[in-house]
């Protein structure tokens, strides 16, 4: 199924780079834009990671994916606030801080996007190859077993 978010959050960007007026009009729409492109992408990407985990991991995978998210908003906001602090204390218009920021946002998010996927592909195991070339079928291999000193099932319950 194709992530109906793909691409929006970047598309928001572009079009915040190209602001010329801070007014509330001319930024609100476009601000939109970009909510709702990572609204439509974060819903996906936390039922993969669920999804991805044993059914007894998957609070811990929900609690990773919410705690990952917060922290890169918090870490997005304070560097986008920097640069357009320093811009400002530059000598540079609060416009020109925004678009530098915007342009920072629209550069680092499709970076992250690809490099990401690179070190998801390079995570597959040759077992999950296997198991997509035989169609989702089940396949030949050594069992997976679980490290020695843990319990493979949840006892006293």
């Amino acid at each position: 199924m194709r992530d109906p978010g793909r691409g929006t959050p970047q598309f928001g960007e572009a079009i915040l780079t190209r602001v010329r007026n801070t007014g509330y009009g001319n930024v609100w729409w476009r601000m939109a834009v970009v909510g709702i492109g990572f609204a439509l992408a974060m819903s996906p990407l936390t039922g993969a990671a669920i999804q991805a985990v044993s059914p007894q991991e998957g609070g811990l995978a929900s609690g990773v994916s919410s705690t990952t998210r917060q922290i890169g908003a918090v870490l997005g906001v304070a560097v986008l606030g920097a640069i357009v602090h320093t811009r400002e204390s530059g000598g540079a218009s609060f416009e020109s801080g925004l678009n530098s920021a915007f342009l920072t946002a629209g550069a680092v998010t499709p970076a992250c996007a690809v490099l990401t996927g690179l070190w998801l592909t390079a995570a597959r195991t040759p077992r999950d190859v296997r198991a997509e070339q035989s169609g989702g079928q089940a396949v030949s291999g050594p069992p997976l077993t679980a490290p020695s000193g843990r319990p493979t099932e949840v006892s006293g319950q």
